[in-house]
């Protein structure tokens, strides 16, 4: 079951007792739109989307991203970056809530792609500007963001005090942050 379930999140065909490698698609339930899709594997993203909700990818989307910005005080005028975006899911969410301009941060190419797709069917293209790019490595102006989110971002970086110096830099006085480290 393990070796299926990570076959699965890796996009990867499992193969089955008999040694012949299982159709992933058909297992998760994929459909025609998300065979399409680039970044995720469409079996991976088929079911985080039938688990979540189309365009998401994490449980209690909307109201978990919403409860963690709110206190921001986010409006059309603030500037956020969400870093290790994704498919851009919290982007999208902040960027409808409170009407503020949302950069998204994705380190691969098909990422940013899928969330640029996913933003402009839900009519926030202007809104939301994914970017290929990370912590150090954004291509953001220093001084430049009004808050900071992220879901789970840390979680990867080895050097955590270099990613916090990373997100002070991109601040502008009197800025915010906030991130939730998933586990």
């Amino acid at each position: 079951m393990l070796s299926r379930l990570h076959a699965w999140w890796e996009g990867e065909d499992a193969e089955t007792e008999d040694g012949d490698a299982a159709d992933s698609g058909a297992a998760a339930g994929a459909d025609d739109n998300a065979a399409e899709t680039v970044g995720w594997p469409a079996p991976r993203l088929a079911a985080a989307q039938k688990l979540f909700g189309e365009g998401c990818t994490i449980p209690g989307c909307e109201q978990a991203v919403v409860q963690l910005i709110e206190p921001l005080q986010l409006d059309q005028e603030k500037s956020v970056v969400d870093i290790n975006a994704g498919i851009g899911t919290a982007a999208r969410i902040i960027a409808e809530k409170f009407g503020c301009t949302v950069q998204g941060l994705a380190e691969d190419p098909a990422l940013v792609e899928q969330g640029t797709k996913f933003a402009e069917k839900a009519g926030l293209g202007e809104k939301v500007i994914m970017r290929e790019g990370s912590l150090g490595h954004s291509g953001l102006e220093n001084d430049s963001q009004d808050a900071i989110f992220g879901l789970a971002a840390l979680l990867g970086q080895e050097d955590k005090a270099t990613a916090f110096l990373d997100m002070w830099t991109l601040l502008k006085p009197a800025a915010r942050f906030c991130w939730r480290n998933m586990s």
